[in-house]
């Protein structure tokens, strides 16, 4: 799930419903989830692909959210205008005004804008400063200083008697669910539901939410950790250095 994974760009062909985005996917040799190259048409994680770092780090790396968004925003501007400004390809002006760019705020777990007279769209991975607001949610969205270290022995990031996170109602189910699992104490079993995640509860520390059924049973149900040495060696191999 996290090391086997399906990447090819047109997965049996971009039909209705379906489009091309940008991906992450576990990398076992920095032990983090990184952003692919170019966008590839949409899909699920059981291909080992993952819409956002959060969900590919709760997945695949015990939780543990990038480095950089726990930093400040990325070359910001000192003053109002630019004395050299990197263009943005649509800019034909003479503006000496700082460009827009947002990074996440960890306090307030937010996309927040900045000005910088770098252009946001060459960003490299690995920085917090985003071109859109839509990006840096993707990258950062549900990290907080809570879970930024994850959890080596998950005892501080899965709770799994707790009520299924974020459960839409019947009639939210179909136009706003994502398919998700929780494990069920009472019949010793994980089970899937739709999560509507659009209100994401800020400061959250332990839940009982997960992105497939193998990592609900690695994590609290029954699962042989022998068995599945690949997806237990990414989920725990956490550095604490």
């Amino acid at each position: 799930m996290c090391i086997d994974r399906n990447t090819s760009v047109d997965l049996d062909g971009c039909g209705p419903g379906r489009y091309f985005a940008t991906m992450y996917i576990y990398n076992e040799t920095n032990r983090t989830c990184h952003e692919l190259p170019e966008s590839i048409c949409i899909r699920g994680p059981e291909n080992g692909v993952f819409f956002d770092v959060f969900t590919c780090a709760i997945t695949c790396t015990g939780g543990k959210g990038p480095e950089s968004c726990f930093l400040g925003p990325h070359e910001p501007a000192n003053n109002e205008t630019c004395e050299v400004k990197e263009r943005m390809w649509y800019d034909r002006t003479n503006s000496c005004e700082p460009n827009r760019a947002w990074f996440y705020n960890a306090s307030s777990e937010e996309c927040e804008e900045y000005e910088t007279c770098r252009n946001p769209q060459k960003f490299p991975e690995g920085v917090n400063g985003f071109f859109h607001s839509f990006f840096c949610n993707k990258y950062c969205g549900r990290f907080n200083v809570y879970n930024k270290n994850g959890s080596k022995n998950r005892s501080d990031r899965v709770n799994c008697t707790a009520e299924p996170l974020l459960r839409c109602s019947p009639e939210e189910e179909e136009e706003e669910g994502e398919p998700r699992y929780f494990y069920n104490a009472s019949v010793q079993q994980c089970q899937l539901y739709y999560a509507c995640e659009d209100n994401w509860p800020k400061g959250l520390k332990a839940s009982n939410y997960f992105v497939t059924n193998r990592s609900c049973e690695l994590e609290c149900g029954n699962c042989v950790e022998s068995q599945n040495e690949n997806e237990v060696a990414a989920r725990d191999d956490l550095n604490y250095d």
